[in-house]
């Protein structure tokens, strides 16, 4: 494993803790997965969780799965 590959595993730590819960729990649909490592790297080059959440959002790429009950 490379050091970037490393750091960048570790930089999930720095997700929102529940959107880190939700991404542990999701699952792939059709075989594909429903949230790509790219869209999460965006969100954390954001330092607020509130920001996190709508990053990812507006990628809309987790509506369904992170969307406020």
């Amino acid at each position: 494993m490379t050091r970037a590959r490393m750091t960048q595993i570790l930089n999930l730590a720095l997700l929102a803790p529940d959107l880190q819960e939700k991404v542990l729990l999701l699952e792939s649909l059709d075989g594909r997965a429903p949230l790509s490592e790219r869209a999460l790297r965006v969100a954390l080059r954001i330092e607020s969780w509130k920001r996190h959440r709508e990053t990812l959002q507006d990628l809309r790429l987790i509506r369904p799965v992170f969307a406020r009950h």
